[in-house]
């Protein structure tokens, strides 16, 4: 990496950005701020120092990524989570700041003959972190060609997440790591794993001003029906499963409903028992048991239409296990229920309510659901109602073009919401919305955190959670809430590195 001149910063800027296409609010409330902790991490880097930047979803990380970068004058390999990142993090770069420095974009989609690393007049190479590393274990790439490498989101490099798997390649080329991150982890032992995967040795938490934002919670009613079908259906099946699994002798919690931990440790017992006619039938009961618990999930704290797509599932699927829940009487009863009362479930009624508000002042919302079949099923609600969404996915239902078109919709105001599943909640650019709605409770606090940022951008923003008043959605909700609250403790916190420490002394210490 080139010696590196804060003087010269500002001159490099003005030279290879317009930032024409940023938007002139935002850059004029932020610009300072942003190009000031540029140069801070950019002085850290050049001191030979990884560093983490720790900041809320839609606050610049990327922005600050790229300042630092070519103030360094570092030709950089920025690594994101998705292919979808790298094709916007390559448009911010040229569209929004106006970048006259030739870039390229890598994924696993890229034909072979485009896979360049070593163009080194190309100063960005924008990537996905498991092609990257497909190509680093193939050998056609090397480290060396690169002064500065970026882990985008790099709270998630855990386990076998292509980040850990490229930080020892790093450590051995003594390249510089920075790392970005709405939060690296909930707490302190959480931090120190993610900063050891990526020898990242301390975290910064620059502040910037941003509007104010409301953060609701509806606590939502069960309907007649549906305590009905929870104390004469659900509890009923459920209490018959469980009794036909401890006559199979399995030793089982006396509730009738398990929680995840229990069932993995179920499973792990089943899986260890010899096998004979009678584990055969056990683990059939127990296939079935969870079936079971899934469909109550999805019926109570979903939609009737998910429940519904899920019986029908088990019908075409056939297995032993789907057969024998489908034959039960009860459950059947509840398919019939789930047909009957399809658009009266509580969170699918309060959710067009709250948009079609939205609708009416001309504002814009995204909402988060856990199941895709949910969100379908709700747009198609959502569009008797007369309000225009969209939808976004991840997985197989993934299209980069498709999300892009979904998102300009929102921008241009063509539609009031997008609906998303977890896809959209790391590092996507959308634009300005006035309300983030989480339909299904978050399972994490990262996951609440990054949702919520992106509202109270440029204006006052508002969340608003969706909570089935009964314990499979308040217990998530309360634990989560709980947990995002440390969180957002831990990140009021500058970390920096104990540099002498011995056993298990924790990596950090407040500033």
């Amino acid at each position: 990496m080139s010696f590196f001149d804060p003087g010269m910063a500002e001159q490099i800027w003005s030279a290879h950005f317009t930032f024409a296409g940023m938007r002139a609010s935002e850059w004029g409330k932020k610009e300072a701020s942003w190009k000031k902790i540029a140069l801070e991490t950019a002085e850290v880097l050049s001191r030979g120092k990884n560093i983490g930047i720790r900041l809320s979803t839609g606050g610049g990380k990327t922005i600050i990524a790229i300042l630092t970068a070519t103030a360094l004058g570092a030709r950089t390999l920025f690594l994101t989570p998705t292919r979808y990142l790298t094709d916007q993090h390559e448009k911010l770069l040229k569209v929004t700041l106006g970048c006259s420095l030739p870039a390229r974009v890598i994924t696993g989609e890229t034909s072979p003959g485009r896979r360049i690393w070593n163009n080194q007049s190309e100063r960005f190479i924008f990537s996905t972190g498991e092609a990257f590393y497909s190509a680093l274990a193939a050998e056609d790439v090397s480290l060396e060609e690169f002064d500065l490498i970026v882990f985008d989101e790099f709270h998630l490099a855990r386990g076998k997440y292509a980040y850990t798997l490229i930080t020892p390649e790093c450590i051995k080329s003594g390249i510089p790591r920075l790392g970005l991150s709405a939060s690296p982890g909930g707490t302190e032992e959480e931090v120190e794993l993610v900063l050891l995967n990526t020898g990242i040795e301390c975290v910064s938490n620059p502040q910037i001003k941003s509007p104010p934002k409301s953060d609701n919670y509806y606590f939502l009613p069960l309907t007649p029906e549906m305590e009905r079908a929870d104390k004469e259906g659900w509890k009923v099946l459920g209490e018959k499963l469980v009794n036909d699994l401890r006559e199979a002798n399995l030793r089982i919690p006396e509730q009738w409903h398990c929680t995840a931990q229990e069932l993995k440790r179920l499973r792990r017992d089943i899986s260890a028992l010899p096998t004979t006619p009678n584990t055969k039938k056990l683990r059939k009961l127990f296939a079935k048991y969870r079936l079971y618990l899934y469909g109550y999930y999805v019926f109570m704290t979903g939609s009737y239409y998910a429940f519904s797509k899920y019986a029908e599932g088990l019908a075409v699927r056939k297995r032993p296990s789907d057969r024998m829940l489908l034959g039960e009487p009860i459950f059947r009863r509840l398919i019939a229920t789930a047909e009957h009362y399809r658009d009266e479930h509580p969170k699918v009624t309060k959710l067009a309510r709250l948009l079609k508000n939205v609708r009416r002042s001309g504002g814009k919302a995204v909402v988060f659901f856990a199941d895709k079949n949910t969100a379908r099923y709700c747009r198609e609600f959502l569009d008797e109602c007369c309000i225009l969404t969209e939808m976004v996915f991840g997985g197989a239902d993934k299209s980069v073009l498709q999300q892009q078109e979904a998102i300009d919709s929102l921008k241009d105001g063509r539609i009031t919401a997008v609906l998303a599943t977890s896809v959209l909640r790391v590092g996507v650019d959308i634009p300005e919305v006035d309300l983030v709605l989480n339909y299904s409770v978050e399972q994490s606090g990262i996951a609440r955190l990054q949702s919520g940022g992106w509202t109270g951008r440029m204006r006052p923003g508002h969340i608003a959670h969706l909570v089935l008043d009964h314990d499979l959605d308040r217990l998530v909700f309360f634990a989560v809430h709980k947990q995002t609250k440390k969180i957002t403790e831990l990140s009021a916190r500058e970390l920096r590195p104990v540099s002498e420490r011995k056993g298990q002394l924790s990596l950090f210490v407040s500033s």
